[in-house]
């Protein structure tokens, strides 16, 4: 059993990690999550699947809900599969730090927040023994499912971008199934065993 494993069997029990501070979250296994202290915190993928399944992609302004979770599954499937659970990953962040709209996030103000996430996404990294630097494969795959998004579940959208959207039309699906899914492929692509 890995260390994050333990963790999360320890969230699970309704076992403290330890007393809540200012900076602190508490996530839904009950672990808590500092945010002066991100690389000591202790971080659960079922934490991260579950956040990521209650947060709406842009903003909430699609025509149906549809999770970062659902779109971080789709997306581990379009890059290479050597880089999947890159794909799978690659808004884990967001878990802790939420979504914020691109425009929104790369204002030139938004420097501190940036490089918060980022700190959290080395954590996550870290935590799960990926590679800190997110692949080209995984930001190109992004792209593709942000053009395929837009085109389907945004009103009115020309997409943003010159990039060629997926093949067939995403039909999203509900925030309990994209949990569901995401920890699927986690397991999938780590061999993690999940206690039920």
């Amino acid at each position: 059993m890995s260390d994050w494993d333990e963790t999360c069997s320890q969230a699970r029990c309704n076992k403290p990690v330890r007393k809540p501070t200012k900076s602190a979250i508490r996530t839904y296994t009950g672990i808590l999550f500092d945010f002066e202290e991100p690389e000591a915190s202790p971080i659960c993928i079922e934490d991260i699947a579950h956040s990521l399944s209650l947060l709406c992609r842009f903003a909430g302004h699609c025509k149906e809900f549809y999770s970062v979770a659902e779109h971080s599954y789709r997306v581990s499937y379009v890059c290479p599969e050597e880089h999947a659970l890159w794909g799978l990953m690659h808004d884990a962040s967001e878990a802790y730090c939420v979504d914020v709209p691109r425009p929104l996030k790369h204002m030139p103000n938004m420097e501190p927040y940036r490089a918060h996430e980022k700190r959290v996404m080395r954590a996550i990294c870290g935590w799960f023994n990926m590679g800190i630097v997110e692949p080209t494969e995984v930001k190109d795959a992004d792209m593709v499912l942000l053009v395929t998004e837009q085109r389907d579940l945004l009103k009115n959208s020309i997409p943003d971008f010159n990039i060629q959207p997926l093949y067939g039309t995403i039909c999203p699906v509900t925030s309990e199934q994209a949990e569901k899914l995401f920890l699927q492929r986690f397991k999938q692509l780590t061999h993690v065993y999940f206690p039920k």
